[in-house]
């Protein structure tokens, strides 16, 4: 439990780090302007990831010493549900009294399109990397796609509803990983990987955002007063389920 703990403040504190340059209050509206410099941080940190997974002293002395110290036999199959509550703070928040800068639709598309960048990456360097699991079974480690989407919900629930409640989800996010390699499904270095992969894919849906918004004509819609619109057109809310390859989750569409 100690080394637990150890792990998750360090990825908390790295990752305070690095975001401390960042507004401290909530943003009036989501950036969807592409800045390079945004992809600074979740690219440092996938590098990180990435040479920590190639360098053969740090899989011996430092993955595998943390898989030792923290790994059991416990499955910590939890860790399949946990990774969606960040998405489902993204989309529902709002509706528990948060103040949210993006309406249902926008923050739907964001968490859709982050998910399928972040799939779109993750399983083929999975078969590409083909870094066999800490328990052995099966050799799709590297890198972690439940920290990957954790991450993404994460950095969305930042960019829509600030950092007060952003860091709450960065801390779950963190429990993921931690939970990833308790149960012996990853190392260190996939989940820090995993980790930058899921903040990358958030900023690019975020820059996908005003393209997706006029392929679905939804640009007569205002963030700001798309709930009054809502509440005076008849709306049908749907869910499908849309499964991946390491879980399940629903995608919610609005439809006037």
């Amino acid at each position: 439990m100690r080394t637990i703990t150890f792990i998750l403040a360090l990825l908390l504190g790295t990752l305070q780090a690095l975001f401390h340059a960042e507004a401290s209050e909530k943003p009036d509206t989501i950036s969807t302007r592409v800045e390079a410099r945004e992809l600074i941080v979740p690219a440092a940190v996938i590098a990180a990831g990435t040479t920590m997974a190639s360098i053969p002293w740090w899989r011996t002395n430092v993955d595998k010493e943390i898989e030792r110290g923290i790994g059991s036999t416990r499955r910590w199959s939890v860790a399949g549900y946990v990774e969606w509550l960040p998405f489902a703070t993204l989309l529902a928040a709002e509706y528990l009294g948060a103040g949210s800068n993006a309406g249902i639709c926008d923050r739907a598309m964001l968490a859709a399109t982050s998910f399928v960048i972040l799939e779109a990456v993750t399983q083929p360097v999975k078969r590409i990397a083909g870094r066999m699991r800490p328990d052995g079974s099966d050799n799709h480690s590297f890198p972690s796609g439940h920290t990957a989407t954790a991450f993404a919900g994460a950095e969305l629930t930042r960019m829509v509803y600030g950092n007060a409640l952003g860091a709450g989800a960065y801390a779950v996010a963190a429990g993921v990983a931690a939970m990833r390699m308790a149960g012996r499904h990853h190392y260190l270095s996939d989940c820090v990987a995993g980790a930058g992969i899921g903040i990358m894919s958030a900023r690019v849906a975020a820059w996908l955002l005003p393209l997706e918004r006029r392929l679905l004509r939804l640009d007569r819609y205002r963030h700001n007063n798309l709930r009054s619109e809502t509440s005076v057109v008849p709306a049908e809310i749907s869910l499908i389920p849309a499964v991946s390859a390491h879980g399940a989750t629903a995608t919610l569409f609005l439809t006037f």
